[in-house]
């Protein structure tokens, strides 16, 4: 019996090699976070986005309109994420433009953020059109961040590059090995900072976002794995939480 010894690094990249095959964002489904202001009813919500009620109960799981409370975040289907949204986490540079475009929703209930070893941060701003968790009959195993081609994308944590280049449905994507078995994944880029082998600080440039492989849009779509398995980004990345 003859036995090869690979090294751990090439055995991470063939796993998620392996990965990438069954992999794609060919179902992309665009949307927008609205989130719920004194006065706000979800009649005149639906009105606002141009939707029925009965398709806006049906996504976010409402069953009485009544029961609807100020601050939560709804899902509004298949509308577009626009080009010209700012962050909206107040800042010196930018300034909410609308309230009703949320790029950092709050978690849900059942949401609530992990204790991780890795502090991760967005790798850009942008409208989050699609979450972690089944859709469309597969499970969608990162965020999509919906923003224009030319966005600058950065590191979400330090770490070491362990793929540059193109690949299937993701397109040209980027991903960084961190600590303790965290990945993170950039995909559909239209252009790749980082080379192969390179060590990258949290927040410095590594991508120019685009719509490179199997996307219906330019957006970011974003992966944290924990030993190769995916999991929840929006429990590691910064942000409230609605009670």
């Amino acid at each position: 019996m003859i036995s090869v010894n690979i090294p751990p690094m090439k055995v991470l990249i063939l796993v998620f090699t392996v990965v990438f095959i069954t992999l794609s964002c060919a179902t992309q489904r665009y949307g927008v976070y609205h989130k719920v202001e004194k006065g706000e009813t979800l009649y005149g919500i639906a009105g606002k986005y141009q939707i029925k009620v009965d398709k806006l109960k049906e996504v976010n799981s409402i069953d009485d309109e009544k029961s609807l409370k100020v601050g939560r975040y709804l899902l509004i289907p298949d509308v577009k994420a626009p080009e010209n949204v700012t962050d909206s986490v107040p800042s010196n540079k930018n300034k909410e433009s609308s309230t009703s475009f949320v790029k950092k929703p709050a978690d849900n209930k059942g949401n609530e953020k992990v204790s991780s070893s890795v502090k991760f941060d967005w790798p850009v701003d942008g409208v989050v059109t699609s979450l972690f968790g089944p859709r469309n009959g597969k499970m969608h195993e990162g965020i999509d961040i919906g923003v224009p081609v030319g966005r600058t994308i950065t590191a979400s944590a330090n770490g070491k590059v362990i793929f540059s280049g193109t690949h299937g449905g993701y397109g040209k994507v980027i991903i960084i090995q961190h600590k303790d078995g965290y990945v993170t994944i950039y995909a559909h880029n239209s252009k790749l900072l980082k080379k192969e082998g390179e060590s990258v600080k949290k927040g410095e440039k590594i991508a120019v976002s685009g719509k490179t492989g199997r996307a219906t849009g330019p957006h970011l779509h974003f992966e944290i794995r924990k030993n190769s398995k995916p999991v929840d980004p929006l429990k590691y990345l910064p942000g409230k939480v609605v009670p």
